[in-house]
């Protein structure tokens, strides 16, 4: 069976969410695993549906400090160690800011997968736009 991780925040009725979703409903759930790694807590709107459908979440634990790079750290580290125990999957993210694909990717990489799609669900990024552009340049390597 083929294993593949969406990331997300938390699986409610969003725009990504329910993109997913609806691939979700349709594919061959024989050869395909659906898993979903979300970085909030609490749980999302399609939760319970993503379970009778056969499908994992896995959930990321937050640091709770208001030091950026100490949560940005933490998070990395977390992916690695989670993606390390799980390096046989396809990796498909769902992100709009490119320094979190970044962040997400490296880790993924580090942790010796070999698949990974990057998936922008946005044409804009409202706030901090030089900072996207700035991660955007060493996505596109």
């Amino acid at each position: 069976m083929i294993r593949i991780m969406h990331t997300a925040g938390v699986m409610n009725r969003a725009g990504q969410e329910t993109f997913i979703m609806n691939i979700f409903r349709h594919i061959d759930r024989s050869r395909f695993q659906f898993e979903f790694f979300c970085e909030l807590d609490g749980a999302g709107d399609y939760d319970e549906e993503i379970l009778a459908l056969g499908g994992k979440i896995h959930r990321m634990t937050q640091l709770q400090s208001k030091n950026p790079f100490k949560r940005r750290a933490f998070r990395k580290r977390n992916y690695v160690k989670f993606f390390s125990e799980n390096s046989d999957i396809i990796l498909h993210i769902h992100e709009r800011f490119a320094p979190n694909v970044c962040l997400i990717a490296s880790a993924a990489k580090k942790a010796g997968i070999q698949r990974i799609i990057v998936h922008s669900h946005s044409t804009s990024v409202p706030s901090r736009r030089w900072l996207h552009k700035l991660f955007k340049l060493r996505l596109n390597r």
